[in-house]
């Protein structure tokens, strides 16, 4: 008696291995920006502000604002970080500011977080990679017990 191959019906897995592809390319594209993108610490420039304010919105959460100069312009700006503790009106904050537009601030110990991103990169690279090699996989497979079922039909 002949073993028997139990056959799964995998989808088309030529549509498989292009899903594969496109959530490799999405990957490598978002490794791509979040290893060789910019961020404004690279190119904001460091100056010193002074709290001058307070700002409230609806859900009571505060924030300093502050006054500082570039390029002999006065500029008003709060910076979204609503802390618990402010700071003393009067008292001096290390800021970046945007060249190209000043209003755009962050704190000076800003560092972008792209863990999120990245993360999201590599599982995309390495579900991508999986789906195209078990796709390949399921191909030769049906491809191998379809020959084999002609070579019994043909002896």
């Amino acid at each position: 008696m002949q073993d028997r191959v139990r056959y799964e019906n995998p989808g088309n897995p030529f549509i498989n291995i292009i899903a594969g592809i496109i959530l490799f390319l999405l990957g490598v594209f978002s490794l791509i920006v979040c290893l060789f993108g910019s961020s404004p610490e690279d190119y904001y420039i460091n100056t010193t502000a002074t709290v001058i304010n307070y700002v409230y919105n609806d859900y009571n959460l505060n924030s300093e604002i502050l006054e500082y100069t570039v390029d002999d312009v006065t500029y008003e700006s709060y910076l979204d970080n609503y802390d618990d503790v402010l700071l003393e009106i009067g008292s001096s904050v290390d800021i970046m500011y945007n060249p190209d537009n000043p209003e755009e601030i962050v704190e000076s110990d800003y560092q972008s977080d792209n863990t999120t991103l990245l993360l999201f990169a590599v599982v995309f690279v390495i579900m991508g990679l999986l789906l195209i090699i078990i796709s390949i996989r399921r191909i030769k497979i049906s491809y191998k017990i379809l020959n084999d079922f002609a070579n019994n039909i043909n002896s």
